[in-house]
């Protein structure tokens, strides 16, 4: 919810690492785009890559994914059933790396990279501070939360327009889509109401009988920022890795 998506953002970073080298050890898989199989060689290295990143590519601009840290998110309250904003820091989010990835679409020619994947748990600790109402119920604290997110199918899309430097082809992200649905959330906030126990474990009883509820209320939210996310964190690896390097042979 806080930052799967980024995390759903770094799928795609899993198949550009997968190709890269000589920036990467050679046990990722290469893919060259004059190979008849390019796509389905494509989708064989992002399932082989996945695992792997569980540490940083610094060369390539590539955090360690497990877990993925965001320093920061802020979501305004709205008028509908979630009116709170929420001030999330320090966030760490775990289970990316064990995304299993069912489908992929790689369109060069287009420039169109899709995927399709699931994230079977996400993860979310963050340090937390809230002031609003959730479901017409007061709600204000701060301190840890969790959020863990079960089956979350992802749908990510990504446009692409190409830039020359250096007598090199870079990739810029120009638009990027997704979409997800999760089977369960469950939430925890420690110290509501500046520790009051009863009042605290009333309100995250209610948030997780009612969850659907409040995830279909900030969904939107929190995908845009995503969103944002990713291009960055895209555009930023393909500021240091060209096409020829993913792509064609040496």
């Amino acid at each position: 919810m806080f930052r799967f998506c980024t995390t759903q953002s770094l799928v795609f970073v899993f198949a550009c690492i997968a190709l890269s080298e000589p920036k990467i050890p050679p046990n990722f898989k290469r893919c060259y785009r004059k190979d008849p199989d390019f796509r389905k060689c494509m989708f064989a290295a992002v399932q082989l890559a996945a695992p792997q990143l569980t540490k940083p590519y610094r060369a390539i601009a590539v955090p360690n994914l497990e877990p993925v840290e965001v320093s920061s998110l802020q979501v305004k309250g709205g008028g509908g059933v979630v009116a709170v904003n929420q001030n999330l820091k320090n966030c760490k989010l775990y289970g990316l790396t064990k995304s299993e990835i069912y489908q992929a679409d790689f369109n060069l020619e287009n420039k169109t990279w899709g995927f399709d994947f699931l994230i079977p748990e996400l993860d979310c600790r963050c340090d937390y501070q809230l002031d609003g109402k959730v479901l017409l119920l007061p709600i204000k604290g701060e301190g840890n939360c969790t959020i863990v997110f079960d089956k979350m199918h992802v749908k990510l899309k990504i446009d692409f327009e190409e830039v020359v430097k250096d007598s090199r082809t870079h990739f810029k992200v120009s638009h990027s889509q997704i979409e997800n649905d999760v089977g369960l959330v469950t939430m925890h906030f420690d110290n509501l109401f500046n520790g009051d126990k009863a009042l605290g474990d009333n309100i995250n009883k209610v948030l997780n009988e009612n969850w659907k509820e409040v995830y279909a209320e900030v969904q939107a939210d929190y995908q845009d920022l995503l969103t944002g996310v990713m291009m960055q964190l895209l555009n930023r690896f393909f500021d240091k890795v060209s096409l020829e390097e993913l792509f064609d042979e040496n």
